[in-house]
């Protein structure tokens, strides 16, 4: 079986996905380090790896981690040498 978790979902947590992966005996977990409640169709590496394991009964090799799309919630992001992103502040807002 495959399991899939992302590492920043508000709705099901990545513990829970890695205590599924435990109790599921030979299973793998597919790691997204990404946002949202869904991996799949967000990210190509997750698609991908699951057609697979749909398909074909292949599980992805062990400890596989999908990279992150970038953050929808952050303008896109600037090179080092660019400085920081105009009109972001890096502080935490004062309440």
């Amino acid at each position: 079986m495959l399991v899939v978790g992302n590492f920043f979902d508000g709705v099901t947590s990545y513990a829970g996905a890695q205590a599924s992966n435990r109790l599921l005996e030979g299973s793998r977990l597919l790691s997204y380090a990404g946002w949202g409640h869904t991996a799949y169709g967000r990210s190509a590496c997750v698609t991908g790896h699951v057609d697979s394991y749909l398909l074909d009964g292949t599980l992805p090799p062990e400890g596989t981690l999908c990279p992150a799309n970038p953050n929808p919630f952050l303008p896109a992001a600037t090179t080092q040498s660019e400085g920081p992103v105009a009109g972001l502040s890096t502080a935490w807002p004062s309440r």
